[in-house]
C-alpha cells in the first residue's frame, strides 16, 4: 500500500494518539526537536524553529523514513489547500427560498469574488496560513458579499458543513500519526 493512499484514506479511528494518554513517542529524537519539526511542517510561526544545523541533525536522528512519511503528508495538505483555495465549496447550490435564478447567479458570483479576495488570500497566506478548520468561522463571521442574498450565504455555509472537506487537514495528521506509529510498532 502506497503512503499517500494511506494517509488520505484512513479515518478518525486513532482519536488518542498523540495525547497525554497515549503520546507518540521518538527514541531518536526529543520531545523539543520533534515539536519545532512539526511547528515547520505545520506552518506554525509561535515557536521560533532552532539553529539550521540542529534543525537538520533532529530531522536524520527521527529517521528516514518518518520524515518520508511527514514530507508527503505535507505536499498532499499544500496541495489540498491550493485546491481549496482554487476552488469555492457549495457554487452548485441551488437558489435559496428567496432568491430567483437571475439573480442567484449573481450570488454565485458574489460568492466566488468573496471567495478568492477574502477566503483563499487567507488560505494561501505565506507567513501565516489559515488552518482549513476555521475557514468556516472566517465565512461566517465575514459581512455578507455585496449582491449576495443572505439566505443563499447560509445555503452556501450549510453545503460547506455538510461536504465535511474542510477537516482535510487533520485527516491527513491522522493519517501520518497512524503511519509513524504502524512504522516504529514493526521494528
Amino acid at each position: 500500500m502506497d503512503v499517500d493512499h494511506r494517509l488520505v484514506s484512513l479515518r478518525h479511528s486513532y482519536d488518542t494518539d498523540g495525547t497525554e494518554q497515549l503520546p507518540i513517542i521518538l527514541h531518536q529524537i526529543s520531545e523539543e526537536d520533534f515539536t519545532h519539526f512539526l511547528n515547520w511542517v505545520y506552518h506554525i510561526s509561535s515557536v521560533p524553529p532552532p539553529p539550521e544545523e540542529q534543525f537538520l541533525v533532529a530531522i536524520f536522528k527521527m529517521g528516514f523514513k518518518v520524515y518520508t512519511i511527514i514530507a508527503r503528508a505535507k505536499e498532499v495538505m499544500e496541495r489540498e489547500r491550493r485546491a481549496l483555495a482554487a476552488y469555492p465549496p457549495s457554487l452548485l447550490v441551488s437558489p435559496s427560498f428567496s432568491c430567483s435564478s437571475h439573480l442567484h447567479s449573481q450570488c454565485k458570483e458574489a460568492w466566488s469574488g468573496f471567495w478568492w479576495k477574502k477566503v483563499a488570500r487567507a488560505i494561501l497566506h505565506p507567513m501565516n496560513p489559515l488552518p482549513l478548520t476555521q475557514i468556516l468561522q472566517l465565512v461566517i463571521e465575514a459581512p455578507l458579499p455585496n449582491g449576495m442574498n443572505i439566505a443563499c450565504k447560509q445555503a452556501m455555509v450549510d453545503a460547506m458543513i455538510e461536504l465535511e472537506g474542510l477537516e482535510v487537514e487533520e485527516r491527513i495528521i491522522e493519517g501520518v500519526i497512524r503511519a509513524v506509529t504502524l512504522y516504529f510498532n514493526s521494528l
